[in-house]
């Protein structure tokens, strides 16, 4: 192993847990993770992190001898994808084989975690990500939404300080919008929050990114503080809000029909209007609503990662949406990936002209 690196585990038996990396990266060295440790493990975050080779293996130039009191540091040397090193004071005579579990490991690639931040979010990776001042590493940059937003990790985050600071950051970037991505499992306290998100600084997390198996950083699927006392969150055409009491969300149910699309998760009622102007209403299952909601409040949404399946998306959209054409939709549109066909992403993509209305349950 090189003296700039730092095994996680010495005896690398144990699995490791997602919970385990994200605490690596508040480390200055670099964190290597033993290859049997991580193939060992059942965590979902440690598995999508390997499927999308954000943990990249590796193999280490050098070993700690374990074999005489002197526990010396040798070289790794291969021959024919064989490994083995040769004993420097001569104790052992003859050159000693290297096993695949004492050699290999895992590294944080963080240029494959800049890539897939850049592509999920629109965005320009950034190259060789280094640190750029105030503990920050610069992963994502470029224009979103008509706005220059920049994407920093910061892995040892001081939210104490995070009004002065990330300001500071903001100015020196020189960016219209900064999204500040942080390990977890800490978060900013809300006073923190409203105050940075009034300048256009958001804050997401890396430990909730990975429990939902996306990078995906659009500010409406950031976490943001919810106010006290806050029943039901409403998303509609014109933004979003929170009510706080019974009265509120019926006075909006009663209002339903002049929107275009309503979708109402309490009942699990829902209704579209036709290109004849009728209502047609209709009841979802909770699975409907989950990837019906998600796709409204992210922009997007992939149903397997959902723990659901293609087909509850689809009888759900047929509920709320109207077919164009054989292939289109007004308002959920289904987006292919050229380099894997059996992964189907759905885009909540609507017309400026629609009328939608989303009620979501606070879960108290």
């Amino acid at each position: 192993m090189t003296k700039s690196s730092r095994d996680i585990s010495s005896s690398g038996k144990l699995p490791i847990r997602s919970a385990d990396i994200l605490n690596s990266l508040s480390t200055v060295a670099e964190t290597r993770f033993p290859a049997a440790a991580v193939d060992a493990s059942r965590d979902p975050a440690v598995k999508f992190l390997l499927s999308l080779r954000i943990l990249t293996k590796t193999y280490e130039t050098t070993l700690v001898c374990d074999r005489c009191q002197e526990a010396c540091e040798v070289p790794i040397e291969a021959d024919d994808e064989k490994r083995f090193f040769v004993c420097p004071t001569g104790y052992i005579e003859r050159p000693v084989a290297v096993s695949e579990d004492e050699a290999a490991s895992y590294r944080f690639d963080y240029d494959v975690l800049s890539k897939h931040i850049a592509d999920e979010n629109h965005l320009h990776a950034s190259v060789g990500v280094q640190d750029i001042g105030h503990g920050a590493r610069l992963l994502a940059q470029g224009q979103s939404e008509g706005t220059h937003t920049s994407v920093v990790l910061v892995p040892r985050p001081a939210f104490s300080r995070a009004t002065r600071e990330l300001p500071l950051l903001k100015e020196h970037l020189k960016c219209d919008k900064l999204i500040m991505l942080a390990p977890g499992p800490q978060r900013a306290t809300d006073a923190t929050v409203d105050f940075l998100v009034n300048r256009n600084i958001h804050f997401s997390y890396l430990d909730a990114l990975l429990a939902k198996q996306t990078f995906n950083m659009s500010v409406s699927t950031m976490i943001t503080s919810i106010p006290l006392g806050a029943r039901y969150l409403i998303t509609t055409h014109e933004g979003k809000k929170y009510l706080e009491d019974a009265d509120s969300y019926e006075g909006l149910v009663a209002k339903k029909e002049e929107y275009d699309m309503f979708i109402d998760g309490c009942t699990m009622e829902v209704h579209k209007r036709d290109s004849r102007g009728r209502i047609l209403a209709d009841t979802i299952t909770a699975g409907e609503f989950c990837l019906l909601a998600k796709c409204v409040e992210s922009g997007s949404v992939q149903p397997s990662r959902e723990g659901l399946t293609h087909q509850v998306f689809k009888t759900g959209r047929e509920k709320v949406d109207i077919r164009l054409g054989r292939y289109r939709w007004r308002t959920f549109n289904l987006q292919r990936n050229p380099l894997d066909r059996d992964t189907k992403t759905y885009q909540f993509m609507p017309p400026s002209t629609l009328k939608f209305c989303i009620i979501k349950p606070i879960s108290s």
